[in-house]
C-alpha cells in the first residue's frame, strides 16, 4: 500500500446491472430523506464525502429550473446548486421548514431509482467570498 500513497486511485467502472438485478444496498440509499417534523438545517451531502449542514436562519432563496433538473438554494454563507431529477420535492420540504438530507449519487446508478424519486447527479457547494476590504472610514463622514 505504501507504493501507492501519493498516487491518484482510479475509480472502477460501475458494473451495469441486468434488467430486474436490484443494486447493492449502499447504491440504493435515498437521495432525500426528510424528516416531517419542523426543522432548523438542511445536510448537504456530495459524491466526494463532504458534508455540509446548513441552518434555515441564514436561508436567503430556493430557486427550482422550470424542467425541475437544476435546484439552487442560497444561504447567507453559500450557494448550493443540485443538478437531478424531480428536484421540486427538494425545495417543498425546505420551504416547509423540514429537515432535510440531501445525498448526490454517482449519476450512473440511475436505473437504480425509481421514476418518480428524487435523483441527485451533481451537488456543488460555493462559498460566499468576502471583498476582504475593510470600510473606508471618509466614506461615513459628512463633506465639511
Amino acid at each position: 500500500m505504501s507504493e501507492r500513497l501519493g498516487q491518484k486511485l482510479e475509480r472502477s467502472p460501475a458494473p451495469v446491472l441486468a434488467p430486474g438485478a436490484t443494486a447493492p444496498r449502499a447504491v440504493r440509499q435515498a437521495c432525500l430523506v426528510v424528516d416531517e417534523k419542523c426543522g432548523f438545517a438542511g445536510e448537504f451531502q456530495g459524491i466526494d464525502g463532504s458534508a455540509w449542514v446548513l441552518p434555515y436562519s441564514q436561508l436567503a432563496k430556493v430557486e427550482v429550473t422550470a424542467d425541475g433538473a437544476g435546484l439552487t438554494v442560497v444561504f447567507a454563507t453559500c450557494e448550493v446548486r443540485i443538478e437531478g431529477e424531480h428536484l421540486a420535492k427538494i425545495a417543498d420540504a425546505i420551504a416547509r421548514g423540514r429537515n432535510v438530507l440531501v445525498r448526490a449519487t454517482d449519476p450512473r446508478w440511475k436505473s437504480a431509482f425509481k421514476d418518480d424519486e428524487v435523483f441527485v447527479a451533481s451537488l456543488k457547494i460555493n462559498e460566499s467570498k468576502s471583498s476582504g476590504k475593510k470600510p473606508d472610514d471618509a466614506a461615513g463622514r459628512e463633506a465639511a
